[in-house]
């Protein structure tokens, strides 16, 4: 009896191996040529990438062949070893999907009279028409992309060989990637035509934000203009300061959310031009804007859009050059954030003037950007980038336009999906532009613990490179009545946390101290409020327990972060640090992370919005042992 089982094991053993041996080079292959087809999507090639997918879709119907074979279909009768045979068929079908998907991209670009250029402003107009026409085959990529990813998600996540293990995880990144990419583009095409005044003109706030000053969504919004787009045509009016059009009382102005009056009021909230956007939420900051614009001018908006220094570094990167009105110089890529952030306060006397003259540089870059012919990949791409890294937000009061711009994650909304979150975020209290020269770190370590509880402890370390002499006092300050010296930074650091996290042991510089507590739309936070002397720097700590820190159980799971970064001049350092719960070793990673046993760790600039999932597991032979003596009890 014995023997015969175990040659019943030997001969499942047997079929797997065969299985996957047939399976693993088709499946490479298919990998190798899915990822020359999005490199050829991505620069323009939309025939070689057609041939790219169409080469993967036949490698994985291969693999598919292998692992529905007489091999495959005997392997998946073993309950534990034929897990493998079946994410490998899985594996195979969700690349057969996601070839389809990038076929219908391809095809649909290819029937286009420029390929992807077409997709890019002409004659001083967004195409609507042509971006219309790609609506249904986007949709159709998208649906394929979902089918895939719901074909590896419904495959066996546990007891699985190490090489399955991995492929399986690296596909459900890649393909949740495009399957998100696709569902943005997807629900942003639909509703495009009306934010662009396809049915009629809209009227948008535009201003122009600079990040020397910190606000929570960006920088001190100290010009603006009203953007009209008419059938995909941009006009812009001339721009001003917001200072000019006036304050009100807070309470003047509907709250934009429910946290919003406890949060802000005290420092002027939705009636105070200058702390606006103080709150990390874009949309509660848009909402508060077109409220007080309202209110002072009597005329109502559709929307709202900011776009700070780094935005029109990425236009000008494909525009060239453009001079600045009255002054005879000329901004481009490479200088117009020192120009706009630092230089242009020692040009102009009247600080209106100066942000009349660099808010119409803001209008002629968009204007020659959208005016300009060829070059339309770059251009794509330009907008894309300043988009997706924070420096161009946009708002719609249609909700369904509104959620869209969330999905394609260009709202700027403080929100996170289930697990883990992060979140630093500075507002000036200087009244100077002290912040160009701040450099930030945050470092953030979490332990995991059994049951799916989590420990963690957060170190913000900000160091203050603003120099005491040799800039206008309208830029390194001091302001009256504040107590600082020229130069000084004072702060108000905010650190958001995951929902039901609660937070302990604040500590700056190494001593206790009293912050200030609250929460914004569901994410707790903690308030410091450090001064920091030119050259000098401050370090903000903060611990933290989680009752759900990660999902999974005694076999093993999965930890998620995401991180809410904040757009300033100089990028902030982020490293994180993951422990695996005890016993459990890392075992993949959604970025790559350096691993070691049950420790990864990340370590870089940090981008605007950034996801790391960690899983992790016992070894293979005690996750066994706890499955068979799971089903015995």
């Amino acid at each position: 009896m014995l023997l015969a089982l175990v040659a019943l094991i030997l001969f499942g053993a047997a079929m797997t191996a065969v299985t996957l041996a047939g399976a693993a080079g088709p499946l490479r292959e298919g990998r190798a040529a899915l990822a020359r087809g999005r490199v050829d999507l991505l620069r323009g090639d939309a025939g070689g990438a057609s041939s790219a997918f169409e080469q993967a879709g036949r490698a994985f119907a291969r693999a598919r062949s292998a692992t529905s074979g007489t091999a495959g279909r005997l392997s998946t009768l073993f309950p534990i070893l034929g897990r493998n045979s079946d994410v490998a068929d899985r594996l195979a079908l969700a690349g057969i999907d996601v070839a389809r998907s990038g076929d219908t991209l391809s095809a649909a670009l290819t029937g286009l009279p420029d390929g992807i250029s077409a997709l890019a402003p002409h004659h001083g107009a967004i195409p609507l028409d042509t971006l219309e026409g790609m609506t249904s085959d986007v949709d159709r990529a998208s649906g394929l992309a979902d089918l895939a990813l719901g074909e590896l998600q419904g495959s066996p996540g546990a007891l699985l060989l190490p090489p399955v293990s991995d492929a399986r995880a690296r596909a459900l990144d890649a393909i949740g990637s495009s399957s998100g990419t696709l569902s943005s583009a997807s629900a942003i095409l639909d509703v495009l035509p009306g934010l662009a005044g396809g049915d009629g003109p809209r009227r948008y706030f535009f201003g122009a934000a600079n990040p020397a000053e910190l606000r929570g969504s960006g920088g001190l919004i100290g010009a603006y203009s009203v953007l009209t787009v008419d059938h995909g045509r941009l006009s812009f009016s001339r721009f001003g300061a917001t200072e000019a059009l006036g304050d009100a009382p807070a309470d003047a102005v509907p709250a934009p959310s429910p946290d919003f009056r406890a949060d802000y009021d005290q420092f002027g909230g939705a009636g105070s031009w200058q702390n606006i956007n103080m709150t990390p939420d874009f949309p509660s900051a848009a909402r508060a804007i077109e409220g007080l614009y309202r209110l002072r001018t009597g005329q109502a908006l559709d929307g709202v859009i900011v776009a700070d220094p780094a935005a029109l570094q990425a236009l000008l990167d494909v525009t060239g050059a453009v001079r600045v009105p009255g002054l005879g110089a000329r901004v481009d890529a490479r200088n117009v954030i020192a120009f706009t952030e630092e230089r242009a306060y020692g040009l102009f006397h009247s600080p209106r003037q100066r942000k009349q003259v660099l808010g119409s540089v803001a209008a002629g870059v968009f204007s020659r950007f959208v005016a300009m012919e060829g070059k339309g990949l770059p251009r794509i791409r330009a907008v894309a980038d300043a988009a997706s890294g924070g420096h161009l937000l946009i708002y719609a009061d249609d909700p369904i336009a509104e959620s869209a711009l969330q999905r394609a994650g260009v709202s700027g909304a403080l929100s996170a999906p289930p697990g883990d979150a992060l979140s630093v975020v500075v507002n000036s209290a200087s009244g100077s532009k002290v912040d160009y020269w701040a450099e930030r770190s945050v470092s953030y370590r979490v332990e995991l613990g059994p049951g799916g509880s989590a420990a963690s402890s957060v170190d913000v370390t900000i160091h203050n490179g603003a120099p005491t002499t040799g800039a206008p006092r309208y830029v390194l300050g001091p302001v009256p009545g504040l107590g600082l010296k020229a130069g000084d930074s004072r702060s108000l650091v905010t650190v958001y946390c995951a929902p039901g996290s609660r937070p302990y042991g604040p500590r700056r510089d190494g001593e206790p101290i009293e912050v200030r507590v609250g929460s914004e739309l569901g994410l707790p936070w903690v308030q410091d409020f450090p001064t920091i002397p030119a050259g000098e720097s401050t370090a903000f700590h903060l611990g933290e327990a989680l009752g759900s820190g990660w999902e999974g159980d005694e076999r093993g799971g999965t930890y998620r972060l995401t991180f809410l970064g904040q757009t300033t001049t100089r990028p902030t350092t982020f490293h994180l640090e993951v422990v695996a719960p005890p016993g459990m070793a890392i075992t993949s990673t959604s970025v790559p992370m350096r691993v070691s046993g049950s420790t990864a760790t990340w370590e870089g600039h940090a981008a605007y919005r950034m996801s790391f999932e960690v899983s992790f597991a016992p070894p293979l032979p005690v996750r066994l042992w706890r499955t068979l003596t799971g089903w015995i009890a």
